[in-house]
């Protein structure tokens, strides 16, 4: 106990330390073991545990640290190109809900980070490729056409999956459809289990009333897409089919799958646009 709690006049009777409540420590901070493996110059250890205490902990307080390390112009030396690109894609996902100045500020400390890489990257073909990391950044500040010159730029260098898969995101955003499926039809030759953009087709297409189009993407999706792409594509393809046709029997088919699928959204939105209608 502090002292000015003890009673005037009090004895202590030697008895302090038991009648004392020992000094607690500071709570550790979940920041500690990044700080520290930084600190001890293990920088792709520090990176990967940053990203992974943000996610556990939802906390985006110490953001400052991602916006020094990305300063800092040893960066890649001590960590490498791929946990580079790995921590710029996730702060790209989480930064959102952040305050906008401070959160343009930490896109931009990403962005130099990425062109302080250099052309002469590795050609990976997934979304640690340098190019892709870039674009998914750019569209994400709405910089369309900045997304698609580095989408095209990873294609030019590397023929890479994941630069024809947002190319086409991005000629999608720029309302050029036919571009957009060359691109994405393109990647899905290279990488032909990501079929999550015929998904973003196929809602381009619903959107705009285009059905047979719509139908046409998500049926690809349901015919040879994983079962968490196709938990979207499926009730979407027997909307479609209920749009065009007016079967009640489509209505009972997409009420099923939403039922089937409680852990998906998509067949209840639908079930719901139905009620609308």
């Amino acid at each position: 106990m502090f002292n000015f709690l003890k009673k005037k006049g009090s004895q202590d009777n030697g008895a302090s330390g038991a009648s004392r409540a020992k000094a607690q420590p500071d709570p550790k901070s979940p920041w500690d073991e990044p700080v520290a493996l930084m600190e001890q110059g293990e920088t792709a250890e520090a990176l990967e545990s940053f990203a992974r205490t943000a996610v556990q902990t939802r906390d985006l307080s110490r953001m400052d640290l991602a916006e020094r390390w990305l300063e800092d112009k040893a960066l890649l030396d001590r960590a490498g190109e791929e946990t580079v690109c790995r921590f710029v894609a996730f702060l790209t996902q989480v930064l959102d809900p952040m305050e906008p100045a401070q959160r343009q500020r930490l896109w931009e400390s990403c962005l130099r980070a990425l062109q302080g890489l250099g052309d002469s990257t590795a050609p990976r073909q997934d979304m640690t490729n340098r190019y892709t990391t870039q674009c998914v950044l750019l569209r994400h500040m709405g910089r369309t056409e900045d997304a698609l010159e580095a989408a095209r730029e990873g294609i030019s260098r590397h023929e890479a999956a994941s630069c024809y898969t947002f190319a086409g995101l991005c000629c999608l955003d720029l309302g050029d459809t036919g571009k957009a499926e060359d691109y994405v039809l393109r990647g899905l030759e290279r990488d032909p289990g990501n079929l999550a953009p015929c998904n973003d087709l196929g809602d381009y297409f619903l959107n705009r009333g285009d059905l047979p189009k719509a139908a046409e993407y998500y049926a690809l999706v349901v015919d040879r897409g994983d079962a968490q792409d196709v938990e979207w594509a499926e009730p979407s393809l027997i909307y479609c089919r209920w749009l065009v046709s007016g079967d009640a029997a489509e209505l009972e088919r997409l009420a099923l799958c939403a039922a089937s699928r409680p852990q998906s959204q998509r067949g209840a939105q639908l079930c719901q646009a139905v009620k609308r209608k």
